[in-house]
């Protein structure tokens, strides 16, 4: 795929019969599973994400995770860890 190129993200979903973009939310938790932040994302081409959190005090020197999740396919979520601090 080119660099530029834009990405058909169109689906046909099965149940309505009709189109829908894909959407996608980034969401960062901590390990107690206390959600962070939150923001849905919708891709046309290559996309850059910024996210301000608010991070509690007992956090700042740990590690945080990252999920990447699909409203429309099953078993594209990713996840990764982040250190803080």
């Amino acid at each position: 795929m080119k660099e530029n190129s834009e990405v058909d993200n169109r689906i046909i979903v099965q149940k309505h019969k009709k189109i829908k973009d894909v959407t996608w939310w980034v969401m960062v938790g901590d390990s107690d599973n206390n959600l962070l932040a939150i923001r849905k994302v919708s891709v046309k081409r290559r996309v850059n994400i910024k996210m301000q959190i608010d991070v509690p005090e007992n956090l700042r020197r740990t590690k945080v995770h990252a999920y990447l999740l699909a409203d429309s396919y099953v078993g594209l979520d990713q996840a990764a860890e982040i250190s803080l601090g």
